[in-house]
């Protein structure tokens, strides 16, 4: 249940707060919280937080996944990786990888591409666990549950939503959960909360990684306003990989679009912004934000999004 009284002084009360909730009154307050901590907590203090928020969305999603799982219509597949789920060791410090073993193990892992791969191989991964050494066992069986839940949800949550009667917020909840998987995939889960925004029936993450066919200008300039201001504090690989990440998505949006004859005011602004990020790329500074069109269409974006400053931002 959505509490506005909790989240002072606490952290992780804010990010369970961004979970549940449901109404458009409460995902606003959620998103002031989030602002305000944005605003009053440093880069490192607010990329910690941000990285807890796949486990929190995870285990409202696994609570609702496992009222499924009791009932006749759940598949025997979920049954037992929910079971294996709760066996496997998730090591706060996991150990380096270094054997020739744990490594080939671990490759074998990030292959799993559905819940029936994880069941033609489960026994053959068990006992190939338990044969290394301890340390390098629980570092891989981490990396198996990280994949086993993400495969779970994937396939569960759905089969959840489609019933007659899912939980409230559930649908909302898998909804950010996807997005933030997409950032977690470029290793960017981190700045997630930088970029949150109100959804028509949840909270977004929009950052360009996560974006679909039916974005638009609003939300695209919206990342470019935030990557800009996040940009100083930045390594260059976060702010190359993100500046990237915009320019591809807007460049395909634009060329996908371009054979619409009404030319309407968000299309007119996608198009100016794919010009200045255009002009960015082939300079190969990246820093767009210095043309002074870029004010005008930060303001565009900014204006959809809650007030995320970061707290030296520019």
């Amino acid at each position: 249940m959505f509490d506005k009284n909790t989240t002072s002084g606490n952290p992780i009360a804010l990010l369970q707060n961004v979970a549940t909730a449901n109404s458009q009154q409460e995902r606003q307050s959620a998103l002031k919280a989030v602002s305000q901590h944005l605003m009053c907590h440093s880069l490192e203090e607010v990329c910690s937080l941000a990285q807890k928020l796949p486990h929190i969305l995870a285990q409202y999603q696994m609570d609702a996944l496992d009222a499924y799982i009791l009932s006749e219509d759940c598949p025997q597949e979920l049954r037992v990786a929910r079971d294996d789920l709760r066996q496997l060791l998730t090591p706060v410090f996991p150990a380096l990888l270094v054997s020739g073993e744990a490594l080939k193990i671990r490759e074998k892992v990030d292959e799993l591409e559905s819940l029936s791969d994880y069941l033609e191989s489960r026994v053959e991964l068990r006992e190939a666990i338990l044969d290394l050494p301890p340390a390098e066992g629980e570092a891989v069986s981490g990396r198996l549950h990280h994949r086993l839940e993400t495969l779970l949800l994937e396939e569960g949550v759905p089969r959840v939503l489609s019933t007659g009667n899912p939980p409230a917020g559930l649908a909302a909840q898998f909804a950010l959960w996807l997005d933030v998987s997409a950032c977690e995939d470029l290793g960017m889960e981190h700045l997630a909360l930088y970029f949150l925004a109100p959804a028509q029936e949840g909270i977004r993450v929009w950052m360009p990684c996560c974006f679909t066919s039916k974005d638009g200008a609003r939300e695209a300039c919206a990342a470019a306003w935030v990557i800009a201001q996040l940009s100083p504090q930045l390594s260059r690989r976060e702010r190359l990989e993100l500046f990237y990440q915009l320019h591809q998505w807007t460049e395909r949006t634009v060329l996908a679009r371009a054979h619409v004859v009404c030319q309407t005011p968000d299309m007119a602004m996608l198009q100016a912004l794919y010009l200045l990020l255009r002009a960015a790329y082939v300079l190969g500074d990246c820093c767009y934000w210095n043309a002074p069109i870029f004010q005008e269409l930060a303001e565009y974006g900014r204006k959809h999004l809650h007030p995320a400053k970061t707290k030296e931002g520019n």
